[in-house]
């Protein structure tokens, strides 16, 4: 059980909640320090002023030892919290543990004594958390100030009430009618004003050139981003599940001219290209189909980077029934499938007669293509990579968008799907692009880096960079963990419970992310297709009431295991970090299609009136998203 400290006495007399501690068991709280406008005149007393003696080394010595003896604990600023007008933001907790473990500077919201004795920190993002579901029934004295959660017979989620006694409101970045992604907020920091200098020198130093190999992904890369490695570039590297920080996708590939017992294949490593001749590009894309295996290789399109020709493209016929042929997004159907004999061994033999060690793949995402191709290549150009999306990193620019942004293009419009020529030709002139006007053409500068990053090559409070490990849903290493210590991909909840647990034996920091709860509530939102009939109102869909209850019993099951299985001295922090986001994105998506409908100049009696987008409805968005960004955050120490 965490205990709350004695008040402070200040706050005492004006009867006003106070501010929470947040260790235990509870240690004294310091003297109340005095007033601003007191003084000695005031008691009638000669206005004194004491000159304090500098302290010696060896006193200053003293001292910190003493303190460093003193337990660490947290507390609520009440006072700080009392004046302010609005919730704590989602950064304001990312830079409580950049101040216990980076540079950061302390937070105004969160009193940290002797943070030097804090070892660990785990935060959990946990959404579906709300003040409901832990039975918070006190109203804040302001919209920022702490609610008080003590009734745990309340509670759908008791060890929350049991652990914490307070619960801070926080509320999500976005803008009126959006809301931007919790998880990238808390995983990005802003950098210095000396890093954003050293960033706009090196800027200013780099060369131009227009060689397209610049722009090769390293080996580094290609695995951050879910490449498969040719055996021949892993050498030297660990390739195992551990060092990579997940399980690979795919099997080990095999040599060209091995038998191909899992179906990969790699590209015969390439040799020194005479002085004067540029290397082969070709920009491929794929289509898929869905099979009992998932997705699998059903066309492929490749086009010549010099003479834009296609030299490549191919039906491919899966070796397992298709379930569902993807026609909106593949383009491809049945009737077309049904005379295909070339299998997907038929395939890799046809591009690899037009490829080789030396070739420049080029593709936009190109990882997927490989994986469905089970090719292995050395030398890869992305145009999700070179090209930046507007909110920086983790987050990559769709192709359709990066066409319309910087080749005035709009390329998969068809109603029939995709066209993979199309794509790839996309993909060449954007590449052109790149290479006539230089490296800084469509790189958006966002003064941000990722936590990690900040993490480690900050000196922190030990004179070294802190380590790191994200636990989480899919690839973290391929997107938002790219720059930790460790990342563990998950496929469940367990697996975070138990990779978190793991972690903080050896990491200072550790994220972690479970999704039981927020899936069993139905918050994934279902992407809407142009067409599909969407009330105004958007009530949210049904959910399996029998669901939601087990999904409370398991979070709490794993907050409970966590919290015991954590050394002491750890801040385990959760966060919820918003509320339902239902019908905001409805009404979002709904908003987009009929923006879509605008920009193809039609006319509203042309349009279904259930597709039309009021004013109501406007109003109804801006409300429902500044609901959606509320959420709420949890510290406690674990002792």
């Amino acid at each position: 059980m965490i205990a709350n400290s004695p008040t402070n006495a200040a706050l005492n007399r004006k009867r006003k909640p106070s501010p929470p501690s947040l260790s235990n068991p509870p240690s004294p709280s310091p003297p109340e320090p005095p007033l601003k406008n007191s003084s000695p005149e005031s008691n009638n007393q000669p206005a004194w002023a004491k000159v304090e003696r500098r302290k010696s080394k060896k006193q200053k010595k003293t001292e910190a030892k003493v303190q460093n003896d003193k337990p660490p604990s947290l507390s609520f600023a009440g006072a700080e919290l009392r004046k302010r007008k609005a919730p704590i933001s989602v950064e304001e907790v990312r830079d409580v543990f950049l101040h216990l473990f980076a540079d950061g500077a302390p937070t105004k919201f969160l009193v940290v004594e002797n943070p030097r004795c804090i070892l660990r920190a785990v935060l959990l993002l946990i959404p579906g958390v709300t003040p409901v579901s832990v039975g918070a029934s006190d109203p804040p004295v302001s919209s920022a100030y702490p609610i008080g959660i003590s009734a745990e017979d309340k509670s759908k989620i008791p060890v929350i009430n049991a652990c914490y006694s307070h619960a801070c409101p926080t509320r999500a970045t976005g803008e009126s009618t959006k809301m931007h992604s919790v998880l990238a907020t808390i995983l990005q920091s802003p950098i210095s004003g000396e890093q954003k200098r050293k960033r706009l020198l090196e800027r200013q130093q780099q060369k131009f050139s227009n060689d397209p190999s610049m722009y090769i992904l390293d080996t580094p890369t290609m695995l951050d981003n879910g490449y498969p490695i040719p055996s021949y570039l892993g050498q030297g590297l660990e390739l195992d599940p551990e060092s990579l920080g997940s399980t690979n996708a795919w099997p080990a590939p095999a040599p060209v001219s091995q038998t191909r017992d899992n179906g990969w294949v790699e590209t015969p490593a390439g040799s020194a290209l005479p002085a004067g001749q540029a290397p082969k590009i070709v920009a491929i894309d794929c289509e898929m189909c869905e099979t009992e295996d998932g997705k699998v290789l059903a066309r492929v399109c490749a086009v010549d980077y010099n003479t834009e020709k296609v030299v490549y493209d191919q039906l491919v016929l899966p070796d397992k029934p298709v379930t569902d042929y993807l026609t909106q997004f593949s383009g491809i159907t049945a009737e077309q499938l049904a005379p295909v004999t070339h299998k997907l061994a038929d395939a890799q033999t046809g591009l690899l007669e037009i490829i080789d060690g030396n070739t420049i793949l080029l593709g936009h995402s190109l990882e997927n293509d490989l994986r469905a191709l089970k090719l292995a290549h050395p030398r890869c150009i992305d145009t999700s990579i070179i090209y930046k999306h507007p909110r920086g990193a983790p987050y990559k620019p769709g192709l359709k968008w990066l066409a319309q942004k910087w080749l005035n293009r709009d390329i998969q419009v068809r109603v029939g799907g995709h066209d993979p020529e199309e794509d790839a030709r996309a993909c060449l002139d954007l590449l052109k692009k790149k290479l006539k006007e230089g490296p800084d053409f469509g790189v958006f500068k966002q003064d941000v880096e990722s936590i990690f990053e900040r993490l480690t090559k900050s000196n922190g409070r030990h004179g070294k960079g802190a380590t790191s490990a994200v636990i989480d849903h899919g690839n973290p290493r391929a997107w938002h963990g790219a720059k930790a210590t460790s990342a563990v991909a998950c496929q469940s909840d367990d697996q975070v419970v138990t990779g978190v647990l793991e972690a903080a034996q050896n990491h200072d920091f550790v994220f972690g992310r479970l999704l039981g709860l927020s899936q069993a509530l139905g918050w994934t939102a279902p992407r809407t297709q142009p067409g599909s009939d969407i009330p105004a109102a958007l009530p949210p869909p049904e959910v399996d009431p029998s669901a939601v209850e087990d999904a409370y019993a398991a979070i709490n099951q794993h907050i409970s295991t966590i919290h015991k299985g954590l050394p002491a001295g750890t801040v385990l922090c959760i966060m919820s970090g918003n509320d339902d986001p239902r019908i905001m994105s409805g009404l979002n998506a709904k908003k987009a299609r009929w923006d879509g409908y605008m920009r193809e100049r039609k006319k509203p009696e042309d349009v279904p009136q259930s597709e039309w987008w009021t004013m109501e409805e406007g109003r109804l968005l801006e409300d429902v998203t500044e609901r959606a960004k509320r959420g709420l955050a949890f510290f406690c120490l674990v002792r």
